[in-house]
């Protein structure tokens, strides 16, 4: 069994997504079909018992066999699951770009929170100094 494959599925699980989406999405970006299984097996064994998966208990195989997918061998591969894949890779490969740095969505959030703590410090202020601040304008 292949600790990669294992980690994934794990990984896949931790985002919501169910063991069945998880197994297709590894045999659709090329694993063979028969070790996403097995490890999928594993996987379901453990999650039955309520262990946790932990890393490096399983041996390493070579990346080797690592082919292009069980049904593109066959040549029927669809577009749409091509792209499924392609956008699922594209958004592993920018979380791991952008491990330790801001996202622009936390970026975002950031400055939300950064405007609303100010607006209600202007907020209380008024209510705090609202005597003097209408007896500075209308005398």
């Amino acid at each position: 069994m292949r600790e990669d494959i294992i980690t994934a599925l794990c990984n896949a699980i931790e985002r919501g997504e169910s063991l069945e989406q998880a197994k297709y999405t590894l045999v659709m970006a090329g694993y063979p079909r028969q070790e996403v299984e097995q490890a999928a097996n594993f996987v379901y064994a453990k999650q039955e018992k309520g262990i946790v998966v932990p890393e490096g208990i399983v041996k390493k195989k070579p990346s080797s066999e690592k082919i292009t997918s069980f049904s593109a061998k066959k040549g029927n591969i669809t577009s749409a699951e091509r792209s499924l894949v392609e956008s699922k890779d594209m958004k592993n490969r920018s979380q791991k770009i952008g491990e330790g740095k801001f996202r622009k969505k936390d970026k975002k959030i950031l400055v939300l929170i950064i405007i609303a703590s100010f607006l209600s410090l202007v907020t209380l202020l008024l209510i705090i100094f609202r005597n003097k601040i209408l007896e500075l304008l209308f005398g």
